[in-house]
């Protein structure tokens, strides 16, 4: 992923981010997490501040992860819901499929969980119902607007769920979850039995 290091600036063709002009370059910041597809960056398009799930160029490569995740991305475009981020577009370049979403308004799980580690405290019991009922409400949210059932397990994890606020949370990497059994790491996830709806071959 050296290609997309912070810096690099990225053709977006015809990506339309609110607030700027269409065509604007992506300039690519940091990883903000390691992925079972690819990876999360932080980037800029002009003065907005953007997240990018950079696909691994040997599944963009292959067709069957390409046709699927296209046409999952093409389902949830105009999806517009407070507990999901609002997918702003994908760019097709440097060998491999770029998805740019809407910046998260908090830290994903993981960071949010590992603050309070660093605290010495506990996460408020009802405040953890509040984001799970978010979660929940995105997902649905979702599965509404795809006509196959989407993977849940794809796009609800430590890395892709977000803490908004005090009791609000937020859905990322929603189109990516459906080639998530085509993912290198799914064997993983299936032997750990985090997929317990599919059952070993």
């Amino acid at each position: 992923m050296a290609l997309f290091g912070p810096g690099v600036l990225l053709p977006a063709g015809t990506l339309a981010v609110p607030g700027e002009m269409p065509g604007t370059d992506l300039l690519v910041g940091p990883v903000l997490a390691d992925l079972p597809f690819g990876h999360h960056h932080e980037a800029r398009v002009g003065n907005t501040l953007v997240q990018l799930t950079v696909l691994e160029p040997g599944l963009a490569a292959t067709p069957e992860v390409r046709t699927r995740l296209v046409n999952a991305l093409e389902r949830v475009q105009g999806l517009q819901h407070s507990s999901v981020l609002r997918l702003h577009g994908v760019v097709d370049t440097l060998g491999t499929i770029v998805v740019v979403r809407e910046f998260p308004q908090g830290p994903s799980v993981r960071r949010w969980i590992h603050d309070h580690i660093l605290r010495e405290q506990r996460p408020d019991p009802l405040r953890v119902v509040d984001v799970i009922d978010h979660v929940a409400t995105g997902v649905a949210a979702v599965q509404q607007t795809c006509v196959e059932p989407v993977l849940a397990h794809g796009f609800v994890g430590a890395d892709t769920i977000f803490v908004v606020g005090e009791n609000h949370a937020q859905v990322g990497a929603a189109g990516e979850g459906g080639i998530l059994p085509l993912t290198p790491s799914f064997a993983r996830y299936l032997s750990s039995g985090l997929l317990p709806m599919i059952a070993p071959e």
